[in-house]
């Protein structure tokens, strides 16, 4: 497609995009057509089909705008001194982000289509995902020990990732409010601390002197020789 203003071209698309999110979030996706989506936006349908092909390419996009701000923010951030900073950083700055509602929304269009159809959410965002996943390792591998596989880092740094979901867009969405931590500060340092303790790296046992070692046997003498009576 021939862009002649990329400023223009650039307003028009995040216009479908917002309106795209809010169809989806208020009919759901699979309920959704492009119609729905260009009736919002206040476009002919053509007019919608010229910058995306159909309603895939729509959350793909939306998918791309969403984890690519995300990346980006990941990269820029200061490096952490230790994987309880790295942690507590990273998830102060995951519930910040997703506490805006547009942000919010997307998240939960996402949670609703992996109900009924996982596997066009991880085509949608199959994309972006590796460099998301390239950001994180990034920014945590420092905190491992160096040559840490970027495989063995995720595997750490996932699980914590998934209970920063579930509290924002689970516990939050059905938990009465007593049953919830009193702000979401405290929950994030009650799991800061759990996951900062199960994914600190083993350290090797500092090697012990031989000397002292030594002196810590038990001394073993050897009996006397017996002689020969004169």
């Amino acid at each position: 497609m021939r862009i002649l203003d990329p400023h223009a071209h650039a307003q028009a698309r995040s216009r479908l995009l917002d309106a795209a999110r809010t169809v989806f979030a208020a009919r759901g996706y699979h309920a959704s057509s492009m119609n729905d989506v260009a009736r919002a936006a206040g476009v002919a349908k053509a007019g919608l089909y010229h910058y995306f092909p159909g309603k895939h390419a729509l959350l793909e996009a939306l998918h791309e705008d969403l984890w690519a701000e995300g990346a980006e923010r990941l990269q820029s951030a200061p490096r952490p001194q230790d994987l309880r900073q790295a942690f507590s950083y990273f998830g102060s700055q995951y519930l910040a982000y997703f506490a805006e509602p547009r942000r919010a929304e997307l998240m939960r269009i996402a949670l609703n289509i992996s109900v009924v159809e996982p596997q066009l959410l991880s085509l949608s965002s199959g994309a972006i995902m590796p460099r998301m996943q390239e950001a994180l390792v990034a920014y945590f591998a420092p905190c491992f020990p160096k040559g840490t596989p970027a495989q063995a880092v995720l595997l750490h740094v996932i699980p914590f990732i998934g209970s920063l979901f579930y509290y924002q867009f689970i516990m939050r969405a059905t938990c009465p409010e007593a049953q919830l931590p009193a702000t979401p500060e405290q929950y994030l340092g009650h799991l800061v601390g759990i996951h900062a303790l199960a994914s600190t790296p083993d350290k090797k046992a500092p090697r012990r002197d031989p000397s002292s070692k030594a002196a810590s046997r038990r001394t073993v003498t050897a009996p006397p020789r017996r002689t020969r009576g004169h």
